[in-house]
């Protein structure tokens, strides 16, 4: 049956705190109710991943972004919560990556194959050691320390998967709204993500961890950069209009429109130039190619 990549609750409420639709990075023309599906889990592990995700919305996503909660107790729910999702992302991107990478695709199969049976049977199966599994909190990021634009929308906003590798590290990431899981395939430098490891059975995890500085954060920063340039690469005026038009409905303390000034903001700050086809931010209205990029 067709299946949520990632969970359906995050598409309802971006769309419920943003314009009333999804766009996707690679397809930024079309509006979408829903995000991506395919088929890949069968009616019983749906409901089996379905408990993970109501647990998950209920004690740590709309805690942390409506309640302003910072400190959680968890039990084994969150584990397997984040093990479900990010399974889920290795299972659309392995069979590429055994292709464009066959030898780090071995260790990725692995790990993928033991959180398979785990998520088969969490009380029997436990994942070994180097399946090791991490939960990231995102606040609004009000320094640059390179010229990027749009790591806030990215991280505060967006839903996205995909498998990393490079410089002797691999993992697996999957971004909610304010939230990034990180599944270990290679290891990642020690300490590099201090304080963010779940454990499969229980513990406490803070939302003030620092994440700057390891293979994590250059590689989503990189993503952000990614999506933003392919976004504007693809947008045609006609979406730019409605964006516009979807976009002065929202009051300007709603937190996507104080996600869009911030990025603006420290992005010129560092440096960073706006896409060609986006928005000038003198506010003419016009592309940033035929205003002040000219």
């Amino acid at each position: 049956m067709d299946s949520h990549i990632l969970p359906a609750f995050v598409g309802r409420w971006m769309k419920r705190n943003g314009t009333g639709f999804i766009r996707r990075a690679v397809a930024p023309n079309k509006r979408m109710q829903d995000l991506s599906k395919v088929k890949m889990l069968c009616s019983a592990c749906e409901q089996r991943f379905s408990g993970g995700e109501a647990w998950f919305s209920d004690n740590v996503f709309l805690p942390y972004i409506e309640g302003g909660k910072r400190v959680f107790e968890y039990g084994h729910e969150l584990y397997y919560f984040m093990v479900s999702v990010l399974w889920r992302g290795m299972e659309r991107e392995i069979a590429a990556l055994e292709v464009a990478e066959p030898a780090f695709a071995v260790k990725a199969r692995g790990v993928h194959e033991r959180w398979r049976r785990y998520l088969l049977d969490p009380t029997v199966v436990r994942p070994k050691g180097d399946a090791k599994a991490f939960l990231l909190f995102f606040d609004s990021i009000e320094r640059a320390d390179r010229p990027t634009l749009g790591v806030n929308l990215y991280l505060t906003s967006a839903a996205d998967t995909a498998i990393a590798l490079g410089g002797g590290h691999g993992f697996v990431s999957a971004v909610l709204p304010r939230f990034g899981m990180i599944g270990e395939i290679e290891s990642l430098p020690e300490d590099s993500l201090r304080g963010s490891e779940i454990t499969p059975s229980s513990g406490t995890i803070s939302a003030d961890g620092q994440y700057t500085g390891s293979p994590v954060s250059d590689f989503l920063v990189g993503r952000a950069e990614g999506a933003m340039e392919r976004y504007y690469d693809r947008i045609n005026e006609k979406s730019l209009g409605i964006i516009d038009r979807d976009m002065a409905r929202l009051a300007p303390t709603s937190d996507l429109m104080k996600q869009v000034a911030i990025d603006e903001l420290f992005g010129r700050r560092a440096g960073a130039e706006l896409p060609k086809n986006a928005r000038c931010s003198c506010g003419s209205g016009k592309k940033y190619q035929r205003c002040c990029g000219s």
